[in-house]
């Protein structure tokens, strides 16, 4: 997707363009996660310090990490949900930064975490990363570049099998996946267990 350069100055420019140029929430949603996985690269050296603990980061919001990473046209995992984030809500959605961690390949990878990104769109909540939506790190330890939409606006039940929220609000389920069931593997969800009403919980949270 192509954006004319003096909307790509800032985030706030940016959510002017998708909002001029789309206008439903749907489609504002496809646009940004579509530029974002097109446009931003993986970051390997950073992700090196991070697990080396050689990183720190100054900055203290989370819109600084989005127009770092806008500028520099790469990021890791919580930059790219910062980005999609920052851009979803200066263009009227209501957006969340999540924490968590993942499986893949029946491993989980808990040691330095995952980060994506939730948001509402026609008043329903789905999960979107952007990270695993651009690309994916080969066997060699190498980035590979390959869009695909498999983690655009999915829904909690199959989102899960792979993400783990560190806060279960952030699963979007009545009866949220534990820990060992996240190790095990969700087939499908478990509804022998005490229901969970995360929509009270968001408006007592004021999400």
């Amino acid at each position: 997707m192509k954006i004319p350069d003096k909307d790509l100055v800032s985030t706030e420019k940016m959510a002017q363009y998708f909002v001029s140029n789309f206008h439903t929430q749907i489609d504002r949603a496809r646009a940004i996660y579509k530029w974002i996985t097109e446009e931003i690269y993986y970051d390997e050296k950073k992700l090196l310090d991070i697990e080396n603990g050689t990183y720190y980061n100054t900055g203290d919001e989370k819109n600084l990490d989005a127009q770092q990473t806008l500028k520099t046209g790469k990021g890791v995992c919580y930059d790219y949900a910062c980005l999609f984030t920052a851009i979803a809500n200066e263009s009227g959605l209501n957006s969340f930064v999540v924490t968590g961690y993942t499986r893949s390949n029946k491993a989980i990878s808990d040691t330095i975490g995952h980060a994506w990104s939730a948001a509402e769109i026609d008043s329903r909540w789905y999960l979107f990363d952007p990270t695993w939506g651009a690309g994916y790190i080969n066997n060699s330890g190498k980035y590979v570049h390959k869009v695909n939409d498999m983690f655009f606006m999915a829904g909690p039940e199959e989102f899960i099998k792979t993400h783990m929220p560190l806060d279960p609000l952030w699963q979007f389920l009545n009866y949220p996946v534990t820990r060992d069931e996240f190790q095990k593997g969700v087939d499908e969800i478990e509804k022998n267990k005490p229901f969970f009403s995360y929509r009270d919980t968001q408006r007592k949270a004021g999400i």
